[in-house]
């Protein structure tokens, strides 16, 4: 039997009869047909899981771990917080890095963000001595220049702003243009060389600064995030590094920190905040050399010196 009402004259109505004719009488919503079917939250939940994993897989963005085979003693140069077209910049100094690291072989790089000023709008922007166009040409030419030897880069502050504002992610092209890997945020690095692996955490900007320590922000990483190697970031243009046996259950091992100098030596904010124009030992990249047999990283504070003496 089907729901509906049954009358005592033996006449009866199927639900849907009634729907239908009280619709017809305007005493309820019009009927109409071909309207799209409900659907739940299943439904909603594997479409989402679909578009999520189609985006990933399009992303130009690295997926997970990165692991990059070098020979021997390679030497592993970072460089961050460039700010390329800023007046204040030492664009001579990125320069001769550049082709020093070239010069030398098994020298690598890892970029790690604000690679140019960026484009603002607004009392920022008169401190710019580069349009859009001469400093994504800037970003370019470098990727093309140091195609096989810049093997990751992750991106800053400045570089986000930049993306954020005008829709172009300068990064966009890295992979396709060097050859490297690029994240944003993160990036977790194995360095592959002889018998040995090292495992590095690296980013534009980790958490945490102090007015006591430059190496603070890679090394509460190393505390947050246990079991790397090497921590590396920038951001904060207060150049360190540095090493540090850490203890284990098996006995120690020595861990490297490193944070990037700025290679602009001042600008208007800094000045309104009364920091210290800072001086050449307190600027610019520094380079890692790991070794292919026992469990050893080197640093030096100075790229340049580095590739002539390990290289």
């Amino acid at each position: 039997m089907k729901e509906g009402l049954y009358y005592t004259s033996g006449k009866s109505e199927t639900t849907s009869q009634i729907k239908r004719r009280l619709a017809l009488e305007g005493q309820l919503p019009p009927i109409i047909d071909g309207l799209p079917e409900t659907k739940t939250f299943k439904d909603y939940a594997t479409i989402a899981i679909a578009r999520s994993k189609d985006a990933k897989e399009f992303s130009r963005q690295a997926q997970g771990r990165v692991t990059v085979t070098v020979p021997d003693d390679a030497i592993l140069n970072f460089i961050a917080d460039v700010h390329a077209f800023h007046p204040q910049t030492n664009h001579e100094r990125i320069f001769q890095e550049i082709e020093a690291i070239m010069e030398t072989p098994k020298s690598y790089i890892v970029f790690g963000g604000d690679l140019v000023e960026g484009v603002f709008w607004g009392g920022a922007s008169m401190e710019q001595v580069g349009n859009l166009d001469e400093q994504r040409g800037f970003m370019r030419e470098l990727f093309k220049r140091t195609k096989g030897r810049a093997v990751a880069a992750v991106s800053g502050e400045h570089d986000s702003k930049w993306a954020a504002k005008t829709g172009a992610d300068p990064y966009s092209e890295f992979t396709e243009l060097n050859g490297g890997a690029y994240k944003r945020g993160l990036l977790e690095l194995t360095m592959e060389t002889g018998d040995e692996s090292y495992t590095g955490l690296i980013a534009h900007r980790l958490r945490g600064n102090s007015i006591y320590n430059n190496l603070h922000p890679p090394m509460r990483a190393s505390r947050e995030i246990q079991g790397f190697d090497f921590y590396l970031s920038g951001h904060t243009h207060r150049k360190g590094v540095g090493i540090q046996p850490v203890r284990e259950v098996e006995g120690a091992r020595s861990v490297a920190f490193g944070v990037s100098g700025p290679y602009k030596e001042t600008d208007e904010y800094a000045q309104r905040s009364g920091w210290i124009e800072q001086r050449s030992r307190q600027l610019y990249g520094f380079a890692l050399r790991f070794s292919p047999n026992e469990r050893l990283i080197e640093i030096d504070e100075d790229i340049i010196n580095a590739n002539k003496k390990w290289g």
